[in-house]
Parts: C-alpha cells; sequence; structure tokens
C-alpha cells in the first residue's frame, strides 16, 4: 500500500498555476478534480502524473513529465500531480480514494 497525502485545487487561480513556483513535501500530492488534461509551462523540475476515472482508479501513468509539456488521458475524471523525485509505486487499475474529496 502507498501513502501519502493529497492537497486540492479547487479554485481557478489554484487549478491554473498547479505546482508552477512551489514545491510539495515528499509524500504529497496535488489533485485536480474534473480534469483529464494539464500542463507543466513555468515548471523548473519534471512532475510524475497519475490519471484517474470517477472512481479513482488509476488509467494513466506518466513518470517524469518535463516543463513546456502538455499531457491528458481522453477518459480521464481526475489527476494527481507529484514531484518526480516522489518515490512512487503506483500501478495502472490500482484505486486510490477521493472520498475526502
Amino acid at each position: 500500500m502507498v501513502y501519502f497525502q493529497l492537497r486540492q485545487a479547487t479554485t481557478f487561480s489554484e487549478r491554473l498555476r498547479g505546482l508552477i513556483g512551489r514545491r510539495l513535501r515528499s509524500g504529497e500530492g496535488l489533485l485536480f478534480k474534473n480534469s483529464s488534461g494539464l500542463h507543466t509551462y513555468f515548471m523548473t523540475y519534471n512532475l510524475d502524473i497519475l490519471f484517474l476515472d470517477k472512481t479513482g482508479h488509476i488509467l494513466k501513468i506518466i513518470k517524469n513529465l518535463p516543463p513546456w509539456r502538455f499531457s491528458y488521458c481522453k477518459n480521464a475524471d481526475h489527476f494527481i500531480e507529484f514531484p518526480s523525485d516522489h518515490n512512487n509505486t503506483f500501478i495502472i487499475g490500482q484505486f486510490i480514494d477521493l472520498t475526502h474529496f
């Protein structure tokens, strides 16, 4: 089992900014609900991305997405951003509990 803390980007400005200009602590991720695409414009470090379906199951994993890129997952309902130095061992199909968000 993988343990981590999630923060949620809820406002327009939080969702637009994402992790630009800030870093999460080890073991933290930033959740974007009701979105299937992201950009890494203006980022200064790589990201790991989990794309999730509406039930919280992982559909797609992108590791080390560099700055100045765009990515999406056609069937995703949500995604989570982690700094690439996060030691993640996620697998496709794994369930992420989003009931508190």
